[in-house]
């Protein structure tokens, strides 16, 4: 059984998700663990059973819990593909566009590197970049509807965040991925059936067929100057 620290001068509710909080920051709780049940939990932490239920209902939402009713409680072992507890704080914290752009030009840096860094992980993200390409002159064939190229476009840097074999750059940027749709759609906006968002993504494409770092950096900083310019119009 695990120990928590004494009640402090917060709400009934906050002092729960802070304990639990502070229970998997320690390694505790682990993912998979099973946690007490209510009234165990209720018991350990001095709360009423009525605070512990709406903890978990705050973690559930967050996809930090799995509750599964008649079975228990568990700390989920993956990330939910519906809920993305990130992008909450960047909605309260509302960052202008240059701050979203310094970020995404000094994260993409470091993962086209981790990318050239690896001979077997480089050539499976040419593969899939390839894919992701030929859709994108399809799309422009067909004179596809804006959300598509939208779509399009993020699947391309979702490729990138995944392949980099960091899980820590890949689970932060591909989250945040979802708060840069809106500036992504109005940068395709402003460009012909993806023209922009197809140049500078052959040209990453070219720097990681050709094992050239500072050729991806470049054509990094130069999509991102295209994207801070017309996203700030969205």
């Amino acid at each position: 059984m695990f120990s928590v620290q004494k009640k402090q001068q917060v709400s009934a509710v906050d002092y729960v998700i802070e304990s639990i909080k502070n229970l998997l920051l320690k390694g505790d709780l682990k993912p998979g663990d099973r946690l007490p049940n209510e009234e165990e939990l209720a018991g350990l932490l001095g709360v009423s059973r009525g605070s512990v239920r709406s903890a978990m209902k705050v973690f559930s939402v967050c996809g930090v819990v799995d509750v599964r009713v008649g079975d228990g409680t568990y700390v989920c072992t993956e990330l939910s593909s519906s809920i993305n507890p990130m992008i909450f704080p960047m909605l309260i914290l509302q960052p202008n566009v240059e701050s979203l752009a310094v970020f995404r030009e000094k994260v993409e840096f470091d993962i086209v590197e981790l990318i050239l860094a690896d001979e077997q992980r480089r050539t499976a993200t040419l593969e899939l970049l390839e894919e992701n390409l030929q859709e994108l002159r399809n799309l422009q064939e067909s004179r596809a509807e804006l959300e598509r190229f939208v779509q399009n476009d993020v699947a391309y840097h979702r490729i990138l965040g995944r392949q980099c074999g960091n899980v820590v750059f890949e689970t932060v940027y591909n989250q945040l991925m979802e708060y840069f749709v809106p500036f992504l759609t109005a940068s395709h906006k402003h460009q012909d059936t993806g023209a922009a968002a197809d140049s500078s993504h052959v040209k990453i494409y070219r720097a990681l067929r050709g094992r050239d770092g500072e050729m991806a950096h470049r054509a990094i900083t130069e999509s991102n100057e295209y994207w801070k310019t017309s996203a700030a119009y969205r």
